[in-house]
């Protein structure tokens, strides 16, 4: 925080396309993991290991809490061609093949080492960002509307809810006449639950 020295690295998803981090934290690409006509399997997945959703940390575990996507994708080169009104990435990647291996988990890692302390796997891989809260409690959502309460230290399911539609929204708290509340957005709604 002070310097911006680089300190270390951990993978904390598979991956394949890098055969390590040099001494600046620069990864170095592993040979044969680029794009090719014919399509590549690497792994992670297209969207990354985590994606924009929001991690959290826990001064009194001194855990990092990540929701994880897990699995490959099938990237290919060639003309991309632009259609005005359409979707445009320049590249190619596809899905159909790897998708059916996608799975995903929260992690709970050790902000000193990048040691993996416990994990909740999902069956899909989360789009949700993850809380943790001073109560111990780490909140979460999931891809098929599940909004769930995991045990800080261990991991353990101590709540869950279907809230009836996907969710891909971060988990926030807040008071309101002396209650504390917990809220998440799912499906184009809002959930929201009073704690005692």
């Amino acid at each position: 925080r002070a310097s911006g020295e680089y300190l270390h690295s951990i993978a904390y998803v598979k991956q394949d396309w890098a055969m390590g981090i040099d001494e600046k934290g620069r990864p170095m690409r592993a040979p044969g993991k680029l794009p090719t006509p014919e399509g590549n399997k690497v792994y992670p997945q297209v969207t990354g290991g985590t994606n924009w959703n929001s991690p959290s940390f826990s001064p009194e575990t001194g855990l990092m809490y990540v929701a994880v996507r897990e699995g490959a994708s099938v990237y290919s080169t060639g003309e991309a061609e632009y259609r005005p009104g359409t979707r445009f990435q320049g590249s190619f990647f596809d899905n159909k093949a790897t998708e059916p291996d996608w799975w995903g988990a929260v992690r709970a890692l050790d902000v000193l080492t990048g040691e993996k302390r416990w994990e909740h796997k999902l069956l899909l891989a989360p789009m949700a960002g993850v809380m943790a809260t001073a109560g111990g409690l780490v909140f979460t959502g999931t891809e098929d509307g599940y909004f769930m309460a995991l045990d800080a230290r261990t991991g353990k399911d101590l709540w869950h809810m279907n809230l009836g539609g996907r969710v891909i929204a971060g988990p926030m708290s807040y008071s309101s006449r002396g209650r504390q509340h917990v809220a998440i957005a799912a499906g184009g709604a809002l959930f929201a639950l009073a704690l005692p």
